[in-house]
């Protein structure tokens, strides 16, 4: 099942599209009106969190490692983190 979750951040929209099974993302798509640089960062992230168990600190530790030398405008990590996060724990928007 998919499911997604976004947020509005100072200079943009952040939406998830995570797919679970066994409590595991095996798909997600990234998408908004959000700005990073490098641009490619989105892609490699969503391919560097297939397989990726849905726990807060196996998660967070892995979006941090990959993007931590990525340039933000309008939002930050903690804005990519939480967007992942609840899409995959199947948060409804707040």
């Amino acid at each position: 099942m998919e499911n997604i979750y976004e947020k509005k951040t100072r200079k943009g929209l952040i939406r998830a599209k995570v797919s679970v099974e066994n409590n595991v993302i095996n798909n997600i798509i990234i998408e908004g009106d959000f700005f990073i640089y490098p641009e490619d960062e989105i892609w490699e992230i969503e391919e560097y969190l297939k397989n990726t168990p849905v726990d807060e600190n196996v998660l967070k530790n892995k979006i941090y490692e990959k993007m931590k030398n990525t340039e933000f405008v309008g939002s930050d990590i903690s804005d990519f983190f939480e967007v992942i996060f609840k899409a995959a724990r199947g948060v409804k928007d707040e």
